[in-house]
C-alpha cells in the first residue's frame, strides 16, 4: 500500500469551505482528521496541523449544531450525580446539612462556589459544568 500524499494548500482549500449537513457529509471529515492524527507528528509546526485544526473546528461546529448539549439546572445535575453515583442526600457534606441539599435539589437554593467546588473535586468534574 502507498502513503497518499497530499498538498496541504489543496487539501486545506477543499476543506475550508465545507459545512456539512449531516452524517454522510460528515464523514469524509472526520476520516481525514482521523488520518491526520495518526499521521502527523505531535507538532505545532508541522505543516498539515493547521488542516487538523480545521477539521477538528468543522467537526465541533458540526456536533453542537447536531446534537446541541441542553441546558441543565444545578439540581438536576445534582440529582443525576446521586443517582450515578447511588447517594442520598445525606452523603453530600460539600454541600451541607441534608436539609440544604434539599433546598438546592427543589430549586429553592443556588450552589456556591465553595459547594462547586467540592462536588467538582468529589465526581472528578470540571467546576464550568455547574456554569
Amino acid at each position: 500500500m502507498t502513503t497518499p500524499t497530499f498538498n496541504t494548500d489543496q487539501l486545506y482549500d477543499l476543506v475550508k469551505f465545507v459545512k456539512p449537513r449531516d452524517d454522510i457529509e460528515a464523514a469524509p471529515i472526520y476520516e481525514l482528521a482521523e488520518y491526520l492524527v495518526k499521521t502527523i507528528p505531535d507538532d505545532p509546526e508541522h505543516p498539515l496541523t493547521p488542516l487538523l485544526k480545521h477539521c477538528a473546528m468543522v467537526l465541533s461546529q458540526f456536533e453542537e449544531e447536531q446534537n446541541p448539549i441542553p441546558d441543565v439546572s444545578n439540581a438536576d445535575l445534582l440529582q443525576s450525580f446521586m443517582d450515578d453515583f447511588g447517594l442520598k442526600q445525606t452523603d453530600l457534606p460539600e454541600i451541607g446539612a441534608q436539609s440544604v441539599v434539599s433546598q438546592v435539589l427543589a430549586g429553592k437554593r443556588e450552589l456556591n462556589r465553595r459547594q462547586i467546588a467540592a462536588l467538582a473535586k468529589r465526581f472528578n468534574v470540571s467546576p464550568a459544568i455547574f456554569f
